[in-house]
């Protein structure tokens, strides 16, 4: 697993980590920004910086590593930062045991390939690509590989939600989270070369997150190197005047302002999780192989099902500006403050 600009705290420090900025005197550009594709993903910015993770290892019981990554702002940044009320966010990474891996993969990508198949996808965030319907696990209850890796979220979730708790206060955790937690929907995706995902958040989920099962090799010329690169972007700003809720850098021809991007290497067996509210996309697949493929499991918690909501998948690039926090980001926020 790789990630950019990461600085280590040891698993001493893992009680007492809130998010801090950083006191650098020049942001560095993000090393993204040479891809064609970039700012068609994230946005038509002036500027695009390479955010600074601070990454704090988590003792574990049930994967061989839990590192908690947090994504701080530089204090430039942060004094110019566009207000979205929800603070600097947190990805948990988690790596599965080997054997476990080598197990459930093989699995679950001929699952995919078999949905695939068989049709009837959606076009949401995906531009290319495949995306099954939402409801896999609930689909497959007989599928003993794709209940295990259930078995394998659910105690990332309770990791996850413990490891948060501890950092903001000393207090004992009591997530109220059942062992048999199910997501609340999920879905396999298949990209193939070219596909990529562009810029969305699932604004109605506590948490959200994505499971790697098949990841090709990158080419090391061209785009190569950014190859399925999953890119979170994590403050906005420099836009001068009130936006009142506009639209922003949307406009190819009329730059403005700037974001912080923070970006992580997918591999087989890496699992991600993140606050529902974090805006997220995926750089094009570039493959040696044209027929190559990548296979992921993307899934949320905590969804608000009211049917007169949009489904927090719902593939919007609508910029956070004009989001607000659904009822169970609300609701975790609470819970973290311990209001």
């Amino acid at each position: 697993m790789a990630w950019a600009r990461a600085t280590t705290k040891g698993p001493t420090d893992a009680k007492k980590c809130p998010a801090k900025t950083t006191d650098r005197a020049h942001e560095t550009t993000c090393t993204l920004v040479d891809d064609p594709s970039f700012r068609s993903i994230v946005g038509y910015f002036q500027h695009f910086y390479e955010g600074n993770m601070v990454a704090t290892p988590i003792p574990s019981p049930s994967f061989v590593k839990h590192i908690m990554l947090e994504l701080p702002l530089t204090r430039n940044l942060a004094k110019d930062a566009l207000d979205t009320g929800l603070g600097a966010p947190i990805i948990h990474a988690f790596i599965l045991r080997r054997r476990l891996r080598d197990a459930l993969n093989p699995a679950l990508e001929a699952l995919a390939l078999e949905l695939e198949q068989v049709g009837g996808g959606m076009q949401v965030s995906n531009r290319g690509g495949f995306h099954s319907a939402r409801d896999l696990f609930a689909s497959r209850p007989g599928h003993r590989a794709l209940q295990r890796l259930r078995v394998k979220l659910a105690q990332a979730l309770v990791e996850a939600e413990t490891a948060e708790e501890s950092s903001t206060s000393d207090e004992e955790s009591d997530t109220g989270l059942d062992p048999q937690t199910t997501p609340t929907s999920s879905w396999p995706n298949v990209n193939r070369a070219g596909h990529f995902n562009g810029m969305h958040d699932h604004i109605e989920a506590s948490w959200s997150g994505v499971y790697y099962v098949r990841v090709p090799q990158k080419p090391k010329v061209g785009n190569g190197p950014h190859s399925g690169t999953i890119c979170f972007r994590t403050a906005v700003g420099g836009f001068g005047a009130a936006l009142e809720d506009r639209a922003y850098a949307t406009n190819p021809a009329q730059p403005e302002g700037w974001c912080s991007i923070h970006h992580l290497d997918p591999s087989p067996g890496l699992l991600l999780l993140f606050p529902g509210w974090l805006m997220h996309g995926v750089m094009p697949l570039v493959c040696d192989d044209d027929g190559d493929y990548r296979v992921s499991l993307a899934f949320n918690f905590g969804e608000d099902t009211s049917p007169d909501l949009p489904h927090p998948n719902s593939g919007s690039l609508v910029p956070e500006s004009t989001r607000t926090p659904g009822a169970a980001t609300r609701k975790r926020k609470r819970k973290r403050k311990g209001q």
